[in-house]
Formats: C-alpha cells, structure tokens, sequence
C-alpha cells in the first residue's frame, strides 16, 4: 500500500523551517505589540523564545517548537483578536506544560495565567485520559480566553498533522477532535459572543482540514481498524 506520509508530503508550511522566516516572523509580532503597546505580548514572546529554546515540534523538519505559539498569536493577530492577555496565552498556552516553569514564573497578567492553566493537559489520579480529555475541555469551554486559544492551537496543530503523525496517530486525532474538540465553537458562540465571528473562521478551516484527512484515510482504507476507537454517532457534524 502507498504510503500516505509520502504520498500527501506538503511542501514545508509556512516557511517556518527557514531560520530568517522565523526571526522575521519574531519581529513581525515584535513591532507590532511595541506599536499597540501591547506589554504582556513583548515580555511573553521573549520568555517563550527562552522557554523552548531547544525544543522541537513532531514534524519530518525538526520544526523550532517555539513556532508552534508564534503562529497562533500571529494568526490570532490577523484575525483581529488584538488582546494583550489572548496574545500572551497563546505564546505561553504550552509552557506549563512543556517546561520547568510555575503559574507564578509566568509574565502575565492573573487572567492569562488562568487561561495557560486552563489549558495545561494533566491527567488526575485514578481518572482515564477521556474522562481527563472531557473534563479539560469542558473547563476551559467557560473561559473566552483559554477558549479561543485552544481554537487557535488545534488549527495550528491539523494544519501540520499530516507531516507529523503516523497514520495511526492521525486517526487518533481525528476522532479525538470529533469527541472533544467540536463542541468547543458551540460554547465559544453561546458565551462569549464577541469571538463568535473568530472562532467560525477558525471553525471552517478545522472541520475543512478534518474532512479532508478523513477523505484521505478513507482512500487508504483506514476507517475501518478495530485498533482505533470510533466517533460517537450521536455527534452532530455541523454546528453553525
């Protein structure tokens, strides 16, 4: 069977993998938290930068992981989510979880730091990753912040999976953004309006990029293993 890692090979996303891109990116967010005096962001990027200095993404590249929460806060730039505390979440959403880092380390504001709690994945004594999986998401679906940045991250996140991931793996996330994850935009709408137009744009591009890889895998006949559990039926597809 063709490989479905070669056979759908991207060409490399972003230009991320270019050191001058990522230092241009760098400035890019630089300049344009010194221009909207947006003082959490500028001190948050330079303490990411620091944070993951060494670490890299899964990815065929050897991707800077520090590129990860650089092209959310990007994204959520273009987006127009111009928010001190939504741009420094986003830079530092995976610190806690990823680093030797405290809550009181952190250089945000108290809401900030909520949301990077919020969204630091820990699975609790005796629990099982889905009911861990369901409780993380149905925290932070009650905060607009740490909300949107997980909108955020799992875009970034499908956007690169297929250059990242074994077939199994892939599968794997499909399903769990399904379960988990789809509800999310509905949550975002119903309570937190003012990211309503955000999170569809947001929204569109997830569910397009899953629809696809589900096409993919369909191809390749990999819908059907009994090795991976499949999505609750009962899950509506469309929720806008």
């Amino acid at each position: 069977m063709e490989d479905l890692m070669n056979w759908a090979s991207p060409v490399p996303l972003f230009g991320v993998e270019d050191p001058d891109r990522l230092e241009r990116m760098r400035s890019f967010l630089e300049n344009y938290a010194e221009a909207h005096r947006l003082k959490q962001t500028s001190v948050s990027l330079r303490f990411a930068w620091k944070c993951h200095e060494g670490q890299f993404r899964k990815s065929r590249n050897r991707l800077p992981y520090i590129s990860h929460p650089l092209l959310m806060a990007i994204h959520a730039v273009t987006l127009g989510l111009v928010d001190d505390d939504l741009l420094a979440a986003c830079l530092l959403h995976d610190v806690l979880e990823d680093c030797p880092v405290s809550r009181e380390e952190l250089p945000c504001s108290e809401a900030a730091k909520d949301a990077i709690e919020l969204l630091t994945f820990e699975i609790a004594e005796g629990e099982d990753r889905d009911s861990a999986k369901a409780r993380y998401y149905e925290r932070l679906s009650h905060n607009g912040i740490a909300a949107m940045v997980k909108m955020l991250d799992r875009c970034n996140n499908v956007s690169y999976m297929v250059d990242a991931s074994s077939l199994k793996k892939i599968q794997q996330y499909v399903v769990e953004t399904k379960i988990y994850f789809y509800p999310l935009p509905v949550s975002i709408r119903q309570e937190f309006p003012e990211y309503a137009d955000a999170a569809f744009a947001l929204k569109y591009h997830i569910y397009s990029v899953i629809s696809t890889i589900e096409i993919m895998l369909d191809r390749f006949n990999m819908r059907e293993r009994t090795d991976v559990p499949q999505p609750d039926p009962n899950i509506p597809e469309k929720y806008y």
